[in-house]
């Protein structure tokens, strides 16, 4: 490293520094060279000013300046209860569709194994009013296959 490296470094905390305390001005001497400082030069040199965004957005009392509120212990303990009681809703919410879906699937098997029946041509006997056992005739057995399939395209896709 060169002499002029190491002024580089050795200024950098400097004008950090000078940054931080207000306007930084910046110009160019006669060989070319480009100089920051926080105070314009001497003579007649074009300078630009530079506002520093640290002291141009602050306020002029720093008492004044909101703080940023971080919640309370109050306000943390009610938002785990509510994500919590939220957790627990969505988890019985999806508890009651798979209780659901499961009991649609029953049903659905139950219809297709009703209509494999009734299609088999196998003879069938139901219960009547009475209690008595009865086989049901042709026109029957069409209208159960009719009712069936019809509840299997509503409820079984």
């Amino acid at each position: 490293m060169n002499l002029r490296h190491i002024m580089a470094l050795l200024t950098c905390p400097l004008l950090a520094a000078g940054a931080a305390a207000g306007d930084i001005y910046s110009w160019r001497d006669a060989e070319g060279r480009l100089h920051y400082a926080d105070s314009p030069p001497a003579g007649n040199v074009e300078v630009q000013k530079r506002h520093n965004r640290a002291t141009a957005d602050a306020p002029a009392d720093p008492a004044a300046a909101s703080p940023i509120k971080s919640p309370s212990l109050a306000e943390k303990n009610m938002e785990f209860r509510k994500r919590r009681t939220e957790a627990a809703d969505a988890q019985t919410k999806a508890d009651k569709d798979k209780a659901e879906a499961a009991r649609m699937e029953e049903t659905c098997r139950s219809l297709r194994g009703n209509l494999a029946a009734l299609e088999g041509g196998q003879s069938i006997a139901r219960m009547n009013e009475k209690g008595e056992r009865e086989v049901i005739d042709d026109s029957q057995r069409q209208a159960d296959i009719a009712r069936t399939r019809q509840q299997l395209e509503q409820n079984c896709k």
